[in-house]
C-alpha cells in the first residue's frame, strides 16, 4: 500500500520520532510503501533521507500568509497527480488543515492521525472543515477527544511503534550513561523526555519532586532541549524554579558535571547560561552556588568558545 505521510518538519518531537520509526522499520511490513511530504527542511527531513525513503518538500507555509498555503497545496496536487498513492495521512491538525482540502479534491482517502487531545485551538477549527475518512489516535484519551472534531468519523487507537534497541551489554550501557551524566550507580533516576513546553508537564514534575525532601538519593533527567524562543524562556523558568525552591542542588545540562546532588539538564545558549547562573547564585537565599553550562556556541567565535567561560 502506497501511503503518503504529511508532516510539518520544522521541529523534532514525538510525531517526528514516529515518522522516522515508520521509515526505518518499514521492513517489518513489506506491504507498506511509505512516502513522506514535509513543509520545512530540518532534522526530520535529514533523518528520513538517511532511512532511504522518498521525501518531498512542499515548501514553507504560514496561515497568516494565505498564498503560502495555496502554494503548498498546488505542489501537493502535482505530487498526487504524479504518484499513485492509495491514501494520505495528515499528522496533526496543522498538516490536516493545510493539505486536507487538496487530498479530498483528488478523491483520495484522507486519514487524520491525532497525536494530542483536542483543546479548542484555532487550528482544530480549521482542520474540522475537512472531514477525514478515518482517524488514528495515539491513545484512548486522544481518541475520545477527537469526537469533538470529527464526531461521525470512525477512530482507531494505534500506539506509536518503538524500535527495538540494538543488542548490547545493558549493565555496561547503564554504567556509561550514568557516568556521562554524573549520576551515582545507586541513585534512583526519574526521566522525563519531551519538548520543553508547558503542556508536557515539567512544572508539575518539579512540584512533585519538591515533596521528596526525605529521599536524598534521586536524580532527575529532563531529556529534550528548546527548539523555539518560547521553549527557551520556558526552560529558563524551569531552571529558576528548580534553584529558588531548592528542588535541585545543581542546575546544569552539561553531562560532564560531576554533581552528586539532584540535577536537571536544560539546554540554553552559552551567554544566557552564564548570566542566568550568576543571577540565580546571587539571589538564592540558601547560598547555593549554581553553575550552568551550554552546548550552544558563541556565534562570534570561530571555535564556538569553551563550554564553561
Amino acid at each position: 500500500m502506497r501511503l503518503l505521510h504529511v508532516g510539518v518538519g520544522n521541529m523534532f518531537g514525538g510525531i517526528e520520532t514516529l515518522l522516522v520509526t515508520l521509515a526505518r522499520e518499514r521492513g517489518h511490513c513489506p506491504t507498506m510503501d511509505p512516502h513522506f511530504a514535509l513543509c520545512f527542511e530540518g532534522r526530520l527531513a535529514r533523518e528520513l533521507r538517511e532511512a532511504s525513503v522518498p521525501v518531498t518538500l512542499l515548501g514553507s507555509a504560514r496561515f497568516r500568509y494565505p498564498w503560502t498555503v495555496g502554494r503548498v497545496r498546488r505542489r501537493l496536487a502535482a505530487l498526487l497527480d504524479q504518484e499513485r498513492f492509495q491514501a494520505v495521512v495528515a499528522h496533526g491538525c496543522w498538516a490536516h488543515a493545510v493539505v486536507g482540502p487538496t487530498v479530498k479534491e483528488k478523491g483520495l482517502p484522507l486519514v487524520h492521525w491525532a497525536h494530542s487531545v483536542a483543546s479548542g485551538h484555532w487550528l482544530e477549527r480549521w482542520a474540522r472543515r475537512t472531514t477525514p475518512a478515518f482517524v488514528i489516535a495515539n491513545s484512548r484519551f486522544t481518541a475520545e477527544s477527537t469526537k469533538s472534531l470529527f464526531p461521525e468519523v470512525p477512530a482507531k487507537v494505534l500506539y506509536c511503534p518503538v524500535a527495538a534497541p540494538p543488542p548490547s551489554d545493558r549493565a555496561l550501557v547503564r554504567v556509561r550513561v550514568r557516568s556521562a551524566l554524573g549520576t551515582p550507580l545507586d541513585a534512583k533516576v526519574i526521566v522525563m523526555a519531551g519538548r520543553l513546553e508547558p503542556l508536557k508537564g515539567h512544572r508539575l514534575l518539579l512540584e512533585a519532586l519538591s515533596r521528596l525532601h526525605g529521599e536524598p538519593d534521586w536524580v532527575c533527567w529532563i531529556v529534550g532541549g528548546p527548539q523555539r524562543s518560547s521553549e527557551l524562556r520556558y526552560g529558563a523558568d524551569l531552571a529558576v524554579r528548580a534553584a529558588f525552591q531548592h528542588r535541585f542542588h545543581e542546575v546544569s545540562h552539561d553531562p560532564k558535571t560531576k554533581g552528586h546532588g539532584k540535577a536537571v539538564y536544560i539546554e540554553v545558549p552559552a551567554r544566557f547560561a552564564i548570566n542566568l547562573g550568576m543571577e540565580i547564585s546571587n539571589k538564592s537565599a540558601s547560598g547555593v552556588q549554581v553553575r550552568m553550562y551550554s552546548n550552544y556556541p558563541f556565534r562570534s567565535r570561530k571555535d564556538g568558545g569553551p563550554w564553561d567561560e
